[in-house]
């Protein structure tokens, strides 16, 4: 069983030392259901003497759905934390409050084990790593991948320019904890190959 304390410590990790959140703020709290970790972060935010909000919306949608209702409450929030089961981290609303400045974070589908973890990441390490994966792939014009399973498959990045994910001081973000991505789009109609798929329950929970 999960000792609370722990899971209060990174909840407490997370509003201090990653979101940094001040007195004065507005913050957010997104869910679409309850449990421990919403509850620490609650706690967190009670002992800190912050002001804080909390909106439900319906677990009963797919990742990244729109959602409208919320759009206001997004807006309002200088800073917002969606531990939800269905993540809204692309949702057109999370990306119109990050584009007006809000700092995000979300933990879609986040269980109480890997919360945990949080509190194990050297986030500088991360965010560098990140940094020089993104100067190596920018580089590069094509991806390949190859798996032991049968998958060959290739696209073009030409021209495409890779991201990380490193919050940008006095701008918005939205960010998925635990973190440590780059990304960039692949060029329309250059995907050639086959993928092996053999556990379907992953992709149909990420076509969802």
């Amino acid at each position: 069983m999960v000792n609370e304390d722990k899971i209060i410590s990174t909840a407490k990790n997370i509003v201090n030392n990653f979101l940094k959140v001040k007195k004065g703020e507005n913050v957010l709290i997104v869910m679409d259901h309850m449990d421990k970790i919403i509850s620490s972060f609650r706690k967190v935010l009670v002992e800190k003497e912050i002001e804080f909000k909390e909106v439900t919306i319906t677990e009963n949608r797919n990742n990244s759905a729109p959602i409208p209702e919320i759009l206001k409450d997004l807006l309002w929030a200088d800073v917002v934390i969606a531990p939800t089961k269905k993540s809204i981290t692309h949702s057109p609303e999370t990306v119109q409050a990050k584009d007006k400045g809000t700092r995000i974070v979300t933990l879609p589908g986040i269980t109480e084990e890997i919360f945990l973890k949080i509190n194990e990441a050297n986030f500088k390490e991360i965010f560098e790593l990140c940094g020089k994966l993104v100067k190596r792939l920018n580089k590069a014009d094509k991806v390949e991948i190859t798996t032991e399973r049968g998958t060959e498959f290739s696209f073009s990045i030409k021209g495409r320019v890779w991201k990380g994910l490193e919050p940008e001081e006095g701008k918005g973000f939205v960010m998925n904890l635990p973190t440590g991505e780059v990304f960039c789009a692949p060029i329309e109609n250059s995907a050639n190959g086959k993928i092996a798929i053999d556990y379907w329950k992953n992709l149909i929970m990420f076509l969802l």
